[in-house]
């Protein structure tokens, strides 16, 4: 189950192979159900990623990717409720698709693209996994929002 409580992600750039989305619901701590959009990228590059999250009280941030070497992330999935872009470019986009095909629930809406390019991305998300996530640049602490 998730926590129930949301944390934001934000990159200058988002790049990504092997992308696909569609809805879902994920189990929260109050035995209900919070719905979420679910990306899944094979392959993800993000510069100047920073996640914060605010924990009793206190702003917990993470930053990494700056200075030319991008942070990036294999087999990435983030499960979140609202998403926002400056702009978004997919390649060899199929809308519509059958998200049971995607690894969603079966008969649902889903798309897919081979490739997706997103510029000064914002994401508030409940949930995220990365088979492996390299983070160059690192910087952990306490310190204001994204």
């Amino acid at each position: 189950s998730v926590s129930g409580q949301e944390f934001t992600i934000t990159a200058d750039q988002l790049t990504g192979t092997g992308f696909a989305q569609y809805g879902n619901q994920l189990p929260n701590s109050k035995n209900g159900q919070t719905p979420v959009i679910v990306s899944t990228m094979k392959n993800a590059t993000l510069s100047h990623l920073c996640q914060s999250v605010t924990v009793l009280g206190l702003t917990i941030r993470l930053t990494a990717g700056a200075g030319g070497s991008p942070a990036s992330a294999t087999d990435l999935v983030v499960d979140a409720n609202d998403q926002t872009a400056s702009s978004a470019v997919f390649s060899n986009l199929s809308i519509g698709q059958d998200a049971g095909t995607l690894g969603g629930p079966a008969g649902t809406f889903g798309e897919e693209a081979g490739q997706v390019t997103i510029d000064h991305l914002v994401q508030h998300t409940w949930y995220t996994t990365a088979g492996t996530f390299t983070l160059p640049g690192l910087s952990l602490g306490f310190g204001g929002s994204c």
